[in-house]
């Protein structure tokens, strides 16, 4: 579990020994399922199933990657906006994988911001102004 938070996240966090127990015990009883998980992701039927279907995504898209990403390289981030029409990408400095852990106000703000961009473009107004 270490491990896994090392490779996840740029900011270095000391996590006490219980909470990374506590970790490993909430994991195990799933184990099968992740491990089902990771290799339909990366089996051959799915390895480029978003990249060959990216260009079908019309839903208002934001991405938001830390630059640091050590789990999924960042250059993805730029296929995406070059893919997905309309596609905004945030990349945020010091930050690995876990942008919600590394970075909670700026990745919260930065959907927010779409949302209230998305609402205003939708209703029409200017894409400048800010719901409060």
């Amino acid at each position: 579990m270490e491990d896994m938070l090392k490779l996840c996240s740029f900011v270095r966090f000391k996590i006490p020994q219980q909470i990374l127990q506590g970790l490993v015990d909430v994991r195990v009883p799933n184990n099968d399922f992740y491990r089902e998980l990771f290799m339909e992701i990366v089996g051959e039927k799915s390895r480029h199933s978003l990249h060959e279907n990216m260009h079908l995504i019309t839903a208002p898209t934001q991405v938001i990657w830390g630059k640091h990403d050590q789990v999924v390289d960042v250059s993805g981030a730029s296929m995406l906006m070059e893919a997905v029409s309309g596609c905004q990408v945030d990349l945020l400095d010091n930050c690995g994988h876990s942008v919600v852990m590394e970075r909670p106000r700026k990745t919260a703000q930065l959907i927010v911001d779409f949302i209230n961009n998305q609402h205003n473009t939708g209703s029409g107004s200017n894409n400048s102004k800010k719901l409060s």
